[in-house]
């Protein structure tokens, strides 16, 4: 992924208990984010699960995440929803997007993984040997990476469950099975919103 040099992009990781895909549908037209697009804006992912919102978001700065949140997103949320946001920040270590694919939300889904241990460094081996940047699996639609204090945390978009599963039996852990003994735990969700207003 190309960036400019003064571009210092980050992830953001949310968990919001209690907002359900109606509060979230609320929320998405009165902020009106796809047609007015915040200054600073890259992607924005939302899956549920049974507790409430998953979001990863990418933003060119954390300033420009600052600005959107205190000037569009809390306005309107503090009035619809009463709770708080768990929210992680991280530097953006790499993004991969094959190409826009002609399926829909309907089949794709959210894979979040949390792997402790896993560091740059295992990463690039992995990377390298999987090859899924040049050799592309079936499926893949955007890879996510950025690392806090235990280790990696990865965002994926694929096609289906089945293409995942596919790619992290045959090719993933294959490799990485023999550069560490530690296990990730994997969240899988159905895909609920996707938008990518800059790369």
């Amino acid at each position: 992924m190309a960036k400019r040099a003064e571009e210092k992009r980050i992830v953001m990781l949310m968990q919001w208990t209690g907002v359900t895909k109606e509060l979230y549908e609320k929320v998405r037209e009165q902020v009106n984010w796809e047609g007015e697009i915040p200054k600073g804006a890259v992607l924005h992912i939302a899956a549920f699960d049974e507790k409430g919102i998953r979001v990863t978001d990418i933003w060119k700065s954390e300033e420009d995440l600052n600005n959107f949140i205190q000037n569009r997103l809390t306005p309107v949320t503090k009035e619809l929803i009463d709770t708080e946001p768990n929210v992680e920040l991280h530097p953006l270590y790499n993004s991969f997007m094959p190409g826009r694919r002609e399926g829909g939300l309907e089949t794709r889904i959210v894979a979040l993984v949390k792997w402790e241990g896993v560091t740059k460094e295992i990463y690039e081996q992995t990377r390298e040997r999987v090859n899924f940047e040049r050799d592309v699996p079936k499926g893949l639609v955007i890879h996510i990476a950025t690392f806090d204090d235990k280790g990696i945390r990865v965002s994926d978009i694929w096609e289906s469950e089945e293409d995942f599963n596919n790619f992290a039996r045959d090719r993933l852990m294959p490799v990485t099975g023999k550069l560490t003994d530690a296990e990730p735990n994997i969240e899988v969700y159905p895909l609920h919103a996707l938008f990518i207003p800059g790369v």
